[in-house]
């Protein structure tokens, strides 16, 4: 599996079951074993494909308490525009 790959999968996964956070999508795409050190490598795997995918603008990320909360841009974009219409 390339890195490309896995940032689609996991932008897929993203888009399909929002909002969630990184145990949810590592779950998701089958990358838990229920070793403990094996999992907090894929889940960092996982933390660096959503931090690649903020800086690209795909997905917005919110710290709530110790989870990281994730949702598409465009899920955000509809949220600003249903603002903007009810101030009017």
């Amino acid at each position: 599996m390339t890195n490309n790959n896995l940032r689609n999968l996991v932008l897929e996964v993203i888009s399909s079951k929002w909002p969630c956070n990184v145990t949810e999508i590592a779950k998701e795409l089958g990358l838990l074993s229920g070793d403990e050190r094996k999992d907090r490598v894929k889940i960092n795997l996982i933390l660096y494909h959503l931090r690649r995918l903020g800086h690209e603008n795909k997905v917005v990320m919110k710290r709530i308490g110790r989870n990281l909360v994730v949702w598409p841009t465009e899920v955000e974009k509809l949220r600003t525009l249903k603002e903007l219409m009810e101030g009017i």
